[in-house]
């Protein structure tokens, strides 16, 4: 398991985070508070409201995955 805290500021952002999630094969959650929504579904991105300082959390053992993860998560991390 990898998480990494994001940030999606516009619509563009989703759309563009949208395109590019459903290519990794494991789970993938957004996580904001205590609350926890499916990635990949865009419906449930978009209903989340504003996406500022979320995490991005994929559930996965096998490395070469979540080195794809990082590597499609790398515009959209936030520098703590």
């Amino acid at each position: 398991m990898k998480r990494i805290k994001s940030k999606l500021e516009k619509f563009d952002d989703i759309k563009v985070f949208a395109s590019k999630i459903v290519k990794v094969e494991s789970e993938v959650d957004i996580i904001k508070g205590s609350r926890f929504y499916d990635a990949k579904s865009i419906i449930a991105v978009l209903n989340m409201g504003t996406l500022d300082g979320v995490f991005v959390e994929i559930h996965s053992d096998d490395e070469e995955e979540i080195k794809f993860f990082n590597e499609l998560m790398e515009e959209f991390k936030v520098n703590e």
